[in-house]
């Protein structure tokens, strides 16, 4: 009986390790594409975003946020916020304060609220831009994410989706209508401009728009079924939404 309770001790010490192991190696990828070619009823706001890091449960982990706009530019500046995770950060804890790791995951909050707020002061969009880089920049950011090893990977866009690049424009005759009779064709168009990674596994995205007119709201929806067939068939997971208060 002694070795029995011997051998359970030392079962559940290398389990305890394993998790705490687990708990600092885990690691969070978080984008937020923001569309600044047209003025956006549902824009980033900070506190649902940082809900999604869940560090109550992982306070340990490596967490990274991105802020990329879409503007009628391909190439764009990007604000981007880390904290390491606790393995790495830990060895700065010189005074060996008990709540270290604590101050440093408030601070990562105060820079993911702080890049968000100085960026819808910079680009806050009042009029529209003539051409709209959505999908390069959305299938760029997707090729990030593709790449890295993650337990979490995020990407929310706020954007109507609406291209208007020299490739492909939803505000021309000829646009709209392949959209509509041949959204297959709009798929591959996009994809000769910017193909995508053929794994997306592991992939959550949330598409945030609320159309202000039924007009916005039809062309939202086809564009939304192309994209949809893009992300799946390649096994991302993509949830369509009118609000910015919370993600599920």
């Amino acid at each position: 009986m002694k070795n029995l309770k011997s051998l359970l001790a030392i079962c559940l010490l290398y389990s305890c390790g394993k998790l705490g192991i687990q708990s600092k190696t885990s690691t969070s990828l978080l984008t937020v594409v923001y569309d600044i070619t047209d003025p956006l009823k549902c824009i980033p706001c900070a506190n649902p975003i940082l809900k999604l890091y869940d560090f109550q449960s992982y306070k340990d982990q490596l967490a990274q946020f991105r802020l990329v706009p879409v503007s009628d530019k391909k190439l764009n500046p990007i604000r981007e916020v880390t904290i390491e995770n606790s393995s790495v950060s830990d060895q700065n804890n010189v005074n060996e304060e008990m709540d270290y790791r604590e101050n440093l995951v408030l601070a990562f909050y105060d820079s993911v609220r702080m890049a968000i707020n100085d960026f819808q002061s910079q680009y806050t969009a009042d009029t529209s831009l003539h051409y709209s880089e959505c999908y390069s920049t959305i299938a760029t950011e997707l090729e990030i994410l593709a790449s890295r090893n993650a337990s979490k990977k995020i990407l929310i866009v706020f954007s109507d989706l609406f291209e208007n690049s020299v490739e492909f424009s939803c505000y021309t005759y000829q646009g709209l209508s392949l959209l509509k009779n041949n959204p297959e064709k709009v798929e591959a168009i996009l994809l000769r401009q910017h193909p995508l990674p053929d794994n997306l596994q592991g992939i959550m995205i949330y598409a945030v728009y609320n159309p202000d007119n039924r007009e916005n709201d039809i062309l939202f929806s086809k564009m939304a079924t192309v994209y949809k067939h893009m992300m799946t068939s390649r096994g991302a997971t993509i949830k369509f939404q009118a609000t910015n208060k919370y993600f599920q």
